[in-house]
């Protein structure tokens, strides 16, 4: 059960309290030192200054390693959910020697990074109702009520907070989120900029606004705000990410790899490092060269490897799976299919990354027999795939498993069917938009189509390499009009 209360009787092992402002959760630890440290990185995490922030937090665990919250604000501030599982799981494992109130925010953490958002809301408000006046707690449950999709009540939630500190920098970055998402643009806008002008001198928060204007197709704007950030800190590569990601959807491909190898330049980040180098082969999908895209996923599969990233390593060959199951090159994808069993197999990452490299997978499969109309194999693998999710309230894998039913149904010619499952999936996922575009395309309602396409090439936000894909099948779709 979630947020289960701890034994009366439970020795508690942190004597040490980190001093809090009146209505804040105390901080305990066994060390006075790695109290001072962590506030240090607190300090820096609540400015935004993530990677900076995350060595103070490493440095309390070094101080005191059975410094439970120190792990969780590792995970916060970590660049990749392989990372972050790590160190949530490590609190999570520590919870039982913390307040019961640090417990259930480390649970709460916990059930979020592991996609069971509702569990991870439960304990949210449970640790809300016992502080309501802890700004942080506040901010936490705002973004756990945005992962799904609950917006009015993240914004809600969000204005509570303020209202107990109108300084609190994060509020607004989440609060520009929720707007947005709500589609309220003019207030995503306003709220951004709240976040840029209480932290005038730090980088992160003109990424952040140049995210939103790279989001709602101000290209040019966004590539300002993201040099802006650059300007403040030079070293910035996710900024540089972006430019080129911009560049990208400009169909400026080359500019696009050059600025991706500058900020390959500038990092020394295991995770940031196969990135740059995993964005630099999805480019190419951009351009519809194939061959150099699965060249440069090979190249960042192989750094990952060397870097120890084996999840990394992982995801990227069902990636690869996926470029090849487009192309109709089944061998080659089941080749990587399988490869990847031998990861999960041999336990060779963490077990919830474990989980999601075989929902992928059973992704992968369920595409590859589809497109070769192996009907009979597709629906036992959906079959198959729908009790696995059935396990899990995971918002994501539940939608997967929607728009799956409707790609199925398609092929199968069956598009009324296929239209009721893609009405029951997320309506602003970019995967919904291009599956109901080809639904039209192959009912032969080319207009409906295009108009559709045309809303996936404009989406501008998905650094993944599906979204090259469709993107790519969208501008051809339309050339061909």
């Amino acid at each position: 059960m979630a947020c289960e209360k701890q034994s009366k009787q439970e020795k508690q092992h942190h004597t040490e309290v980190l001093p809090a402002s009146e209505g804040e959760m105390p901080i305990t630890a066994s060390s006075q030192a790695a109290l001072e440290i962590f506030e240090n990185g607190r300090s820096l995490f609540e400015l935004v200054q993530l990677v900076e922030a995350r060595y103070f937090f490493k440095e309390a665990i070094e101080t005191d390693s059975s410094f439970a919250l120190a792990y969780l604000y590792t995970a916060w501030c970590s660049p990749s959910k392989e990372e972050a599982l790590f160190y949530v799981n490590k609190a999570m494992n520590l919870r039982e020697k913390v307040t019961e109130s640090e417990g259930m925010m480390i649970e709460a953490s916990y059930w979020g990074y592991h996609g069971e958002y509702k569990k991870s809301i439960e304990c949210w408000e449970k640790l809300s109702e016992r502080i309501p006046k802890d700004k942080r707690i506040l901010n936490s449950l705002a973004y756990a009520y945005f992962q799904t999709k609950d917006y009015k009540r993240s914004i809600e939630t969000l204005h509570k907070s303020i209202a107990i500190d109108s300084v609190y920098t994060l509020n607004y970055n989440a609060l520009g989120y929720s707007y947005q998402y709500q589609g309220h643009i003019a207030s995503a806008e306003k709220a951004f900029r709240k976040y840029a002008a209480l932290l005038p001198n730090t980088a992160k928060p003109f990424d952040t606004l140049g995210d939103f204007y790279r989001k709602t197709g101000q290209l040019d704007k966004a590539i300002k705000a993201y040099e802006q950030a650059i300007v403040l800190n030079d070293k910035f590569d996710h900024a540089q990410h972006k430019i080129a990601q911009c560049m990208l959807f400009q169909g400026r491909y080359t500019e696009a790899r050059v600025v991706l190898n500058s900020a390959l330049s500038m990092t020394r980040e295991p995770y940031n490092i196969v990135w740059h180098l995993k964005a630099i082969g999805d480019s190419y999908l951009y351009e519809n060269k194939y061959d150099k895209a699965l060249k440069g996923l090979s190249d960042a599969k192989a750094k990952a490897e060397e870097l120890g990233l084996k999840g990394t390593s992982a995801d990227i060959l069902l990636d690869m799976a996926l470029i090849c199951i487009f192309r109709g090159e089944m061998l080659q994808a089941k080749e990587y299919i399988e490869v990847v069993d031998e990861h999960i197999e041999g336990h060779q990452v963490d077990a919830a990354m474990e989980l999601d490299l075989k929902m992928k997978q059973f992704q992968c499969r369920i595409l590859a027999t589809a497109i070769q109309k192996e009907y009979e194999e597709t629906d036992r693998l959906l079959k198959q795939y729908t009790y696995e999710v059935s396990l899990y309230s995971n918002d994501e894998w539940s939608n997967r498993l929607k728009q799956l039913e409707a790609y199925v149904r398609m092929r199968k010619t069956m598009y009324q069917e296929a239209k009721t499952s893609l009405g029951t999936a997320d309506q602003q996922d970019v995967l919904t938009i291009y599956l109901y575009a080809r639904i039209a395309e192959e009912e032969g309602d080319i207009p409906l189509a295009n108009r559709y396409y045309q809303q996936v090439i404009d989406w501008n936000d998905a650094d993944t390499t599906w979204y090259a894909l469709i993107r790519s099948y969208a501008v051809i779709k339309l050339g061909e009009s």
